[in-house]
């Protein structure tokens, strides 16, 4: 049956301008949609007298006795394959695989800052000792129940809505977030703060980010709804790859939805 969705956007006074526009997925959508749509006459809807016309465009100057041998042997194998049930099950697999793969490259090829949070590593230093973060498919790593995860997220911060990651601390627990190998190239600020969906009692979850081990610059975040930049000094690392680490930390994880996200500029 049909349904009726209403999306909403929080704005200020001002012009509100909203653009549709066809990305890549979408333009190749129309190409193999064609394509399968011409395979489908070619199988079930062209005359069998119209194929081999349409199988030798040279049918006047006659196909070549090797060309027509080739032909045979391939369509030989194909039928064979085509009738042999683990290859049919093969196929689903690899195409099941090669969507996955697709909806993968479409969720992380817009970060270009070599912050991709599929490349980095997620673990808990908990008193007993770290705990690795397993990934999930796409963009998170589970470190427990509920809230208890590293993921990319769209987060309503002063009633904006912002691309973050995610990193809600724990309890008598650490959460590190590092990524390797980052290209040093400018300015490197870290936009930090509580989403507009955390509570509770102003505890102030404190961030320190670390290069290569060392630590470079702390921040704590503590009110509601307020994203503010912290500036990183980088002027010793221009030009080089270096191991960024970020810990999350906090005295009390109660309501404290804290988000972060790194911008080199």
């Amino acid at each position: 049956s049909a349904r009726q969705t209403f999306m909403q956007i929080p704005v200020r006074n001002g012009p509100v301008v909203f653009s549709y526009e066809k990305r890549t997925p979408d333009r190749l959508g129309w190409i193999l949609s064609g394509l399968a749509l011409a395979l489908f006459l070619w199988l079930r809807v062209a005359p069998r007298r119209w194929r081999p016309a349409l199988a030798c465009p040279l049918r006047r100057l006659s196909c070549p006795v090797w060309a027509v041998a080739l032909r045979g042997r391939v369509l030989g194998r194909l039928r064979a394959l085509s009738a042999d049930r683990r290859v049919r099950i093969a196929a689903i697999i690899a195409a099941g695989l090669a969507l996955l793969l697709v909806a993968w490259i479409l969720r992380t090829h817009e970060q270009k800052s070599g912050f991709s949070l599929h490349k980095a590593s997620v673990w808990v230093q908990a008193r007993s000792g770290p705990q690795r973060c397993v990934y999930a498919f796409p963009e998170r790593f589970i470190c427990g129940r509920g809230h208890r995860f590293v993921g990319l997220e769209l987060r309503e911060i002063d009633k904006k809505v912002v691309r973050t990651i995610w990193a809600h601390p724990q309890a008598d627990a650490r959460i590190n977030v590092e990524f390797p190998r980052v290209w040093i190239s400018g300015p490197l600020g870290v936009h930090a703060g509580i989403a507009d969906s955390g509570s509770g009692a102003p505890v102030p979850v404190r961030l320190t980010v670390f290069f290569d081990g060392r630590r470079i610059a702390t921040t704590t975040r503590a009110l509601v709804g307020q994203l503010e930049i912290l500036e990183i000094p980088v002027t010793a690392y221009l030009g080089r790859s270096v191991d960024i680490r970020f810990e999350i930390e906090s005295t009390q994880n109660a309501g404290r939805h804290f988000v972060f996200w790194p911008e080199l500029r």
